[in-house]
């Protein structure tokens, strides 16, 4: 997939974010299409990017993924109110770290709060122009999609 325009600088930056925000081996592939298969209960956050460049930044995998990367940051087991607050937490630290990186290349934008997103069902309705599968060792499967609002 070719991505062009502002939407390459979106993924460039992304793709350099991630690995700053995530302090675990992880890989990131290339920017797809379609989301990939995540065989188990969808958890994410989704948090709104305005100013120059306007849209979404979805955090997608498992709650059990989710749980595993805060309990490897934390030393500790994180459920219900804790994974909840810790997924809204990563969400506001990639998105804040995109922030910073995509003013650097001459865009204003702003974030806002971050969305808990639990059922399946409300992944799909989203329209998306890429997303980004990555793997984190030992720990499991996510995605960070953009959804532009042109």
């Amino acid at each position: 997939m070719t991505i062009v325009g502002k939407h390459a600088e979106i993924a460039n930056t992304l793709i350099q974010v991630v690995p700053a925000v995530i302090p675990f081996p992880l890989s990131l592939q290339p920017p797809v299409s379609s989301f990939p298969s995540i065989p188990s209960t969808e958890w994410g956050v989704l948090v709104g990017i305005t100013g120059d460049i306007r849209g979404k930044l979805l955090v997608k995998g498992t709650s059990e993924t989710f749980g595993q990367l805060g309990q490897n940051l934390f030393g500790m087991p994180l459920e219900g109110a804790m994974l909840e607050s810790f997924t809204g937490e990563l969400g506001n630290m990639i998105a804040g770290n995109f922030s910073s990186h995509i003013f650097q290349k001459g865009f204003s934008i702003d974030i806002t709060p971050p969305t808990l997103m639990t059922e399946e069902s409300s992944f799909y309705q989203l329209a998306y122009e890429f997303s980004i599968p990555i793997n984190i060792d030992q720990i499991g499967d996510m995605s960070i999609a953009w959804i532009p609002h042109d």
